[in-house]
C-alpha cells in the first residue's frame, strides 16, 4: 500500500503541469475550497493558450460542433440574460483545455495526467462520503449558505463536494473506476478485500447523495466493468455478476441505511406522478423547444424563458435536467449531428478495443456512467461545472485513444 502512495506521489512531482491545474480547479469539486474565479479562469486561458500554440493538428468534427454551437445563438438569438456568449466562450477554452481539437503529444500527455490525478480526487470523495455522512461532514451550501441534511429535507448532503447534485456522480466513478482496479493490478487478497470495501463505499456514497440516477448509474457501472473486465469468458461473466449479487444480500445491513435518502425521495416523486417526475416536465420542455428551432436549435446554454422554474433570471443559470435534450433543443439537428459524429464512433470503436487494451474498458466504462447519468442532468455545456470538464476530458482522452489505434 505504502509503495503505490509513494508511486501516486512521484507521478504529481513528474507532472508539476497537471498538478497545477487540478488543484487550480479543485475548487468546482471540493466543497471546503474557495479559491477566486479568476484563478480557474486563468488557468483555462492559459491551458487552452498552450494547446493552440503547441497543436500539430486541429480536429474537424470538434470544429463543426463548437460552429453549430455558435450559430445556435446567432439563428436563436437567445435572451441576454442567458449570457450565451461568455457562456460559450467558457466552453471553447475548456474544450481546447482537455478535449484534443488542439492535437499534439504534449497536451495528450498532459490531459492524461489530469485524468489520472482527477480519478484520486474521485476516489477520496466516494470512499470519505459514508464516513462523513455519519461525522456530518457536510460542506454543500444553498445560495451560499452551509446546510443541514438532517433538517429533513432530502438531497442536501454533499459530503466533502458542494452539491449533493455532484457528490452523485462522482461516488459512480469512484465505484466503477475500483471496480475496474480490482480486476487490473496484482493485489494481493487483503488489497483486493479493502478495495471491494471502498466500491461498497462508494456504492453508499451515491445512496446518500439521494441522486436516483447516480445510484443507478453506480449499479450500472460496476457491472459494465466486471463485463468488460471479464468478456474474454463468458462464464466469468456469470460468475462474477453472481459474487455480486451474493455480496449484495451479504451486505444488505451495511448499505441498507444510505439508502433512507433515495427512497424518501422516489415516495415524494411518486405523490407528484410518477418515477422521474421532477424531471419529466424538463424532458417535455426541451422536445418542445425542439420543435420549435429544429435545426440550429434555441441557443446555446438557455431555455425558453417561460419556463422560469428552470432558470434563475439573475445569473442565467439554467437547468435544463437533461444533457441529452439540451443538446438537441439548444443546437437542433445540426449540433447534435456533429456531436453524435464525434461520440457514437468513438463508443463503437472502445467497445472493439475492449477485448485487447485495459485503457479501452476503463474509459467505455466511466461514459457509460456519464451517458446513463445526463439522462437527468443538464451539465455538458457547463463549462464552470466539474462533471462538465470530467465528461469531455474522458470523451477527449477516448477519442484520442480510438483514432491511435485506427491507424
Amino acid at each position: 500500500m505504502s509503495q503505490k502512495l509513494t508511486a501516486t506521489l512521484n507521478f504529481i512531482k513528474e507532472n508539476p503541469e497537471a498538478a497545477i491545474f487540478t488543484v487550480a480547479t479543485s475548487n468546482l469539486i471540493f466543497g471546503f475550497i474557495h479559491f477566486p474565479g479568476v484563478i480557474y479562469y486563468c488557468t483555462i486561458v492559459c491551458c487552452a493558450a498552450l494547446a493552440f500554440i503547441r497543436r500539430k493538428s486541429i480536429d474537424t468534427k470538434m470544429t463543426l460542433f463548437l460552429i453549430a454551437c455558435a450559430l445556435s445563438i446567432v439563428m436563436g438569438y437567445p435572451a441576454p440574460q442567458f449570457n450565451s456568449w461568455a457562456r460559450f466562450s467558457l466552453f471553447i477554452l475548456v474544450i481546447a483545455s482537455v478535449f484534443p481539437w488542439f492535437g499534439s503529444d504534449l497536451m495528450y500527455n498532459f490531459r492524461k495526467s489530469i485524468f489520472q490525478i482527477y480519478l484520486i480526487f474521485i476516489i477520496i470523495i466516494g470512499v470519505s462520503a459514508p464516513l462523513c455522512y455519519v461525522l456530518g461532514i457536510n460542506y454543500m451550501t444553498r445560495y451560499g449558505y452551509k446546510v443541514d441534511y438532517l433538517s429533513g429535507q432530502v438531497g442536501w448532503f454533499g459530503g466533502l463536494t458542494g452539491h449533493s447534485m455532484i457528490l452523485g456522480p462522482i461516488c459512480a466513478l469512484s465505484a466503477t473506476y475500483l471496480t475496474y482496479l480490482i480486476f487490473h493490478n496484482s493485489w494481493g487478497s487483503k488489497m483486493k478485500y479493502l478495495l471491494v470495501l471502498a466500491v461498497l463505499s462508494s456504492v453508499c456514497g451515491a445512496f446518500v447523495s439521494a441522486s436516483r440516477g447516480a445510484s443507478i448509474a453506480t449499479i450500472l457501472g460496476i457491472i459494465i466493468t466486471i463485463y468488460f473486465c471479464n468478456r474474454d469468458r463468458f462464464s466469468k461473466v456469470i460468475s462474477r455478476i453472481c459474487v455480486l449479487v451474493l455480496f449484495a444480500f451479504i451486505f444488505q445491513s451495511v448499505y441498507e441505511p444510505f439508502l433512507e435518502n433515495v427512497m424518501k425521495k422516489q415516495e415524494v416523486n411518486e405523490d407528484s406522478g410518477g418515477t422521474f417526475s421532477s424531471r419529466k416536465s424538463r424532458w417535455m420542455h426541451r422536445v418542445e423547444e425542439f420543435g420549435t428551432e429544429p435545426i440550429f436549435g434555441i441557443g446555446f446554454a438557455s431555455v425558453d424563458l417561460k419556463y422560469d422554474e428552470e432558470y434563475d433570471s439573475r445569473t442565467g443559470v439554467i437547468e435544463p435536467g437533461t444533457s441529452w435534450l439540451a443538446i438537441l433543443s439548444m443546437t437542433g439537428i445540426f449540433g447534435a449531428g456533429c456531436f453524435l459524429a464525434i461520440f457514437v464512433p468513438t463508443i463503437v470503436k472502445l467497445y472493439r478495443m475492449s477485448i485487447i487494451i485495459d485503457d479501452a474498458q476503463l474509459c467505455f466504462a466511466l461514459l457509460s456512467v456519464f451517458v446513463f447519468h445526463m439522462i437527468t442532468e443538464g451539465y455538458i455545456f457547463a463549462g464552470g461545472n466539474f462533471l462538465c470538464i470530467m465528461f469531455w476530458l474522458t470523451l477527449g482522452l477516448s477519442y484520442s485513444l480510438s483514432k491511435q489505434h485506427n491507424k
